[in-house]
């Protein structure tokens, strides 16, 4: 699903990415983990495609996304669910409508959004709130609509920064075994955390980051 053959990335003088080789098989669930500044969101940016790697090669499910046109960003973005510290959620819409928004702008039908929406709030426990403000949810049910958001057009990947870094330690398990139960149903899942006790918990390949370099948990060199 996901191969990574000495990737790098530098912004200026200083190498964000070194020598990054990383194999991540088809419905794997992996922890992200290292010191702030060690490269996790630079890499979860270059998986998502937001930026291009300065060396090495990155595919995702056969795509080269150092190479990929930018015409074919929005199309392989539909087959990725990004989920982050702050879902920032649009406040003056309901959740129904921050949900359905990658359908409305991958040009679903309305017929098409509302059966997909109700289904990702349901997978997140949050059947029948559709019609509700995003002012009047808690802090892990606002975090529930983002994640509902990323899973709404059914993505083969999902990458999540820090997606627990504002809850509390129950919710924070909560989240956490939703990511679980997509990695069960086939989802590639990698999560980017400093909660290295709570990572402890789940069984996931753990993935270690310092100074830009994967220091354990990889497979160097492996195909893909």
């Amino acid at each position: 699903m996901i191969h990574l053959s000495q990737v790098g990335k530098r912004y200026g003088d200083r190498d964000a990415l070194r020598g990054v080789d990383l194999t991540l098989p088809k419905g794997s669930l992996s922890f992200l983990m290292g010191p702030s500044g060690a490269g996790k969101s630079t890499l979860l940016r270059l998986l998502l495609a937001l930026e291009r790697p300065d060396a090495g090669r990155i595919e995702v499910a056969g795509l080269d996304l150092g190479r990929l046109p930018r015409r074919q960003r929005p199309a392989y973005l539909r087959r990725v669910g990004a989920v982050f510290q702050d879902p920032q959620l649009l406040m003056d819409r309901s959740v129904f409508h921050n949900v359905a928004l990658p359908l409305q702008l991958a040009g679903y039908a309305a017929a098409e959004q509302g059966p997909r929406v109700r289904a990702a709030l349901t997978q997140v426990g949050l059947a029948g709130a559709e019609g509700r403000s995003p002012r009047t949810l808690s802090t892990g049910e606002r975090q529930r609509v983002g994640i509902a958001r990323a899973l709404v057009h059914r993505p083969a990947l999902v990458l999540a920064d820090e997606p627990t870094g504002n809850l509390d330690p129950t919710l924070s398990a909560e989240i956490m075994g939703l990511f679980q139960r997509f990695q069960k149903v086939g989802v590639t899942v990698v999560i980017a955390t400093h909660d290295v006790d709570l990572a402890g918990r789940f069984p996931a390949q753990a993935l270690y980051l310092e100074g830009g370099r994967l220091t354990a948990g990889a497979a160097p060199g492996a195909g893909v």
